[in-house]
């Protein structure tokens, strides 16, 4: 409301952003009319992004280099690598996924150390 009243309408395909990630300052200083995809960035910047904010996946293994998946990184989310890999393995042999996943993670961090 407040960059429709003082700045304009909004363009097409644009929305309301806040440039400091506090969606309760409301100052004209502090909003800017951009795109959806520059406003999940700026979620992402700011730490208010809820994958951005994890530090371990469900089953307990860290959200941490080298245990993410890189092309789940490219798109803005974190994923335990290690699950990945044990839900493929459970997937094509069956068996436990926390037992599966552990083991997975436990050889993931081997082979950086």
């Amino acid at each position: 409301l407040v960059l429709a009243a003082f700045v304009g309408p909004c363009p097409d395909g644009m929305e309301g952003c806040h440039n400091d990630g506090d969606p309760a300052n409301n100052r004209l200083t502090n909003l800017r009319w951009d795109s959806s995809s520059e406003n999940k960035r700026d979620t992402v910047r700011h730490g208010n992004h809820y994958s951005s904010r994890k530090t371990h996946c469900p089953l307990g293994h860290p959200l941490a280099h080298p245990n993410l998946i890189r092309s789940a990184l490219r798109l803005g989310t974190r994923q335990c690598r290690a699950c990945n890999q044990g839900r493929s393995a459970v997937a094509l042999h069956g068996g436990d996924l926390k037992q599966i996943s552990d083991v997975k993670y436990a050889r993931i961090m081997e082979k950086v150390a």
